[in-house]
């Protein structure tokens, strides 16, 4: 419970930046109104879909898809859904959120490379729950990674992500896992 306070006080504390957005918001609100109004006013987010593996143990994998919404180029929220597999059982997380933090840059201009040193790059770690559908245990989820750019579509830019996912607090599911995905966002 005191994660869940956690977590709702950092976006309460990341909203009130009011970053990318054109309407301040008035006192009488309530902090639900507060974080609808400022999603629909963001103008930086990114679509994802991808999937992965359990980097030990048994053959378990997870298949995701969800939105990002960034406040400013920091932080964001995440949210989305996942489907977890392995050793014949199965469970759908039907509401996955958390806080996002990221460092954009050009992670491969050290390579000395023209066309690699002009990629764009985002560094990031998330810091998720993850509620089963069935109503198991709430899961943690810390994931890291990178996004790179690699076809950019006017304002819109579609991209590949590699990510490291530790899980905990789902039982069978708990563990490390790798995971690949497909992005498609509006970057800053």
């Amino acid at each position: 419970m005191k994660k869940i306070i956690a977590l709702l006080s950092i976006i309460g504390l990341a909203l009130t930046g009011q970053a990318q957005t054109n309407n301040p918001v008035g006192p009488s609100q309530s902090l639900l109104d507060t974080i609808t109004i400022q999603i629909q006013q963001v103008t930086n987010w990114v679509v994802f879909a991808g999937g992965g593996v359990a980097l030990s143990g048994s053959s378990r994998t997870v298949v995701f898809g969800g939105v990002a919404f960034n406040f400013n180029q920091n932080v964001g929220v995440i949210l989305a859904q996942d489907h977890l597999s392995g050793n014949s059982l199965s469970s759908w997380n039907t509401v996955r959120g958390g806080i996002t933090l990221q460092a954009p840059g050009h992670l491969f201009s050290f390579t000395g490379v023209d066309f690699l040193s002009k990629i764009p790059t985002v560094l990031y770690a998330a810091d998720c729950l993850a509620q089963p559908k069935s109503g198991d245990a709430i899961g943690n989820l810390v994931i890291t990674g990178i996004n790179a750019d690699v076809v950019k579509l006017g304002k819109w830019s579609l991209g590949v992500d590699f990510a490291y996912e530790n899980r905990a607090g789902q039982g069978e599911f708990d563990g490390n896992y790798g995971l690949g995905m497909l992005t498609f966002r509006r970057p800053f």
